[in-house]
C-alpha cells in the first residue's frame, strides 16, 4: 500500500531511478500510525487519536486501507470520522469500501468508509501485465469489491480504482533487492515466477485502489499548494491550501463510467453512470484538471463557498469554442456535512441541491434523477453540450441544520464526441471510460470567486438570491415545475 502510493526505484537507497513498479506520488512523504496488535489487525482508536497524529506531522491526507464489515450502516466510527472532517477542512480521509460484493452483495460497505465526508474507493481491474486469466480490463468492476448503497440510501462507494491485480513495492528480505533494471528485456508479469528475485509483489483488493486514490490525491493537491493556477506556472504567491471538499469534487468531476462487473465465471453484467457498485465510476486524472499537452480540458473551480439557508447561488458558464462540435460538460458539488447520529436512517443534515440550466430551458438534476437530490452530499451533473453553449449553474440550500454550510464546485468541458446523455441512478451500472492517468501540473482552475477567464469560456463569480419564507409544500411545488421542463437530449 505505502509503495503503490509514494514507491520509488533506487539501487543504492540515495539515487533515484524509473522502476516499474513506482508509486502515483513518488516524491511524497508518508507518516505511519500503527492500529495493529502484534500479528492482528486492526484496533483503531478514536479518530481524534489517528487522524491528529499525522495532522500533526503535516499529513492532510490519510489513507485507511481497512474497515470493518458493517453492513453498510452509519456507525458510531463512521461519526466520529465526519466529525473531525468537518472541524479540519483541510484534511481529506480515504477508506478502502471492502471485499464484500461478491454474488452482487449489496449494502457491503465496510465502516468508516460509509461516512459521509471521506472517500470510499471501489476496485476495478487492471490492465496491462497486470492482467490475470480471462481478466477483460480497466473498464470492468472486480466482482468482490463491495457494494453499496449505504443503510440510509447514500451512493457508496464514491469512486473506483484500479485493484486487481496491481504491482507494487514488495519485501523479499534480500540484500539489494530492487525492482527489474531497465535492461531487462522481458518485464515483469503476474504469472512470471522470476519476479520472486524482485522487490515486486501482485496485490488485489479495495486496499490497493485505496492507495492509488490517495496517491492521487496528494498530486492534485500538490497541483494547488505549489501555485500552479491559475497562471500555469509555479507561482509561490498564487500557492493555497485547498479544502477537502475541493480535493474530492475534483476527483469525482473526472471520474468515467465502466462497460460493466465480470465475475469470476466470465460473466458480465452491464453498469450505469451513478450507481451503488461504482459510484460515479473510476477515477482519470487527465479528466480532473487542465495539463498541457496531456488534454484539452478547460475548468472553472469555487473553493469555500458559504451559502446561508434558503439562498441560492448562481453561477453562469459557457462551453469553449474551440475546433471540437461536441463537448463533456460536467460539474460536481461536494460540501463537508456535519455528523449525524449511528444509526442514522436519513444521515444527511445539510442539503444543498445543484441544478443545471441550458439556454433554451432544459434543466438537469444531480446524480441522474429527475429531481433533486435530499440525500447525499455529493451531486454531480454530465452531459453533453456544444461549443460556444451557455448553462446557469444552481446551488440551493433548504432546511440546513447550521446556519451556513460551505461548499466546493467544479465545472469542467472537454472534447468528446461520444458522450451520452445524463442516466439514471440504478443498482447495476453502464457506459464508456478511459484509461488511468498521471497527472502533471499546468493550466488549471480557480479557488476565488471572482471573474474568470480560461481560453475561450468566461465563469462569473455567483450570485446570491434569497428565496423568502420557502416552505416545504412551497418547494415542492417548485420542483414539480422544473420537473416538467426536463427534455433529455438523446
Amino acid at each position: 500500500v505505502a509503495g503503490t502510493i509514494a514507491g520509488k526505484r533506487s539501487q543504492d537507497g540515495i539515487e533515484d531511478q524509473v522502476g516499474y513498479a513506482d508509486g502515483i506520488a513518488k516524491d511524497s512523504k508518508l507518516a505511519f500510525f500503527d492500529i495493529g496488535l502484534g500479528s492482528d489487525c486492526c484496533f483503531p482508536p478514536n479518530p481524534d487519536v489517528l487522524f491528529s497524529t499525522g495532522y500533526s506531522a503535516g499529513a492532510r491526507i490519510h489513507n485507511g486501507s481497512w474497515g470493518a464489515a458493517q453492513q453498510s450502516k452509519y456507525t458510531k466510527y463512521s461519526t466520529k470520522v465526519d466529525s473531525f472532517l468537518y472541524d479540519n477542512d483541510d484534511f481529506i480521509a480515504v477508506f478502502a469500501a471492502g471485499n464484500d460484493g461478491a454474488g452482487d452483495s449489496t449494502k457491503s460497505i465496510d465502516t468508516p468508509g460509509t461516512a459521509k465526508n471521506v472517500i470510499a474507493v471501489g476496485a476495478s481491474q487492471s490492465s496491462g501485465r497486470d492482467l490475470y486469466q480471462n481478466m477483460l480490463g480497466e473498464n470492468y468492476l472486480m466482482e468482490v469489491s463491495s457494494r453499496g448503497p449505504t443503510v440510509d440510501g447514500r451512493i457508496k462507494p464514491d469512486i473506483v480504482a484500479p485493484g486487481y491485480l496491481l504491482s507494487a513495492k514488495g519485501d523479499q528480505n534480500e540484500i539489494g533487492e530492487c525492482d527489474p533494471p531497465s535492461s531487462l528485456t522481458q518485464l515483469p508479469h503476474v504469472y512470471s515466477s522470476t519476479d520472486q528475485h524482485y522487490g515486486i509483489r501482485y496485490m488485489a483488493g479495495t486496499s490497493v485502489s485505496a492507495a492509488v486514490i490517495s496517491g492521487s490525491l496528494a498530486l492534485l493537491r500538490q497541483y494547488f499548494v505549489d501555485g500552479w493556477w491559475p497562471s500555469g506556472s509555479a507561482i509561490v504567491s498564487d500557492s493555497f491550501d485547498p479544502s477537502s471538499a475541493l480535493l474530492k469534487a475534483v476527483l469525482i468531476n473526472s471520474a468515467q463510467s465502466l462497460d460493466g462487473i465480470q465475475l469470476m465465471n466470465g460473466t458480465t453484467y452491464a453498469v450505469a453512470d451513478y450507481d451503488t457498485n461504482i459510484g460515479f465510476g473510476r477515477m482519470n486524472l487527465n479528466k480532473s484538471l487542465p495539463v498541457k499537452g496531456k488534454n484539452e480540458l478547460k475548468a472553472a473551480l469555487f473553493d469555500r463557498q458559504v451559502i446561508n439557508d434558503s439562498e441560492e447561488h448562481h453561477y453562469d458558464y459557457t462551453i469553449s469554442s474551440g475546433d471540437c462540435h461536441l463537448y463533456e460538460f460536467s460539474a460536481t458539488l461536494v460540501w463537508v456535512d456535519p455528523p449525524a447520529s449511528s444509526g442514522c436512517l436519513k444521515c444527511l443534515l445539510n442539503d444543498l441541491d445543484l441544478t443545471i440550466t441550458s439556454e433554451s430551458g432544459e434543466t438537469y438534476f444531480a446524480n441522474g434523477m429527475n429531481s433533486p437530490d435530499g440525500t447525499n452530499n455529493v451531486e454531480r451533473i454530465r452531459t453533453s453540450a456544444f461549443k460556444g453553449e451557455k448553462f446557469t449553474l444552481d446551488v440551493g440550500a433548504s432546511n440546513l441544520s447550521t446556519q451556513n454550510q460551505t461548499y466546493a464546485l467544479v465545472i469542467t468541458d472537454d472534447c468528446s464526441e461520444t458522450l451520452s446523455s445524463v442516466a439514471r441512478t440504478s443498482m447495476i451500472p453502464s457506459m464508456v471510460p478511459s484509461m488511468v492517468p498521471s497527472i502533471a501540473p499546468s493550466m488549471a482552475p480557480s479557488m476565488a470567486p471572482s471573474i474568470i477567464v480560461t481560453s475561450n469560456h468566461t465563469t462569473t463569480s455567483p450570485t446570491t438570491k434569497k428565496i423568502k419564507n420557502q416552505t416545504k409544500k412551497k418547494r415542492k411545488k417548485r420542483k414539480k415545475k422544473i420537473k416538467q421542463k426536463i427534455r433529455r437530449r438523446k
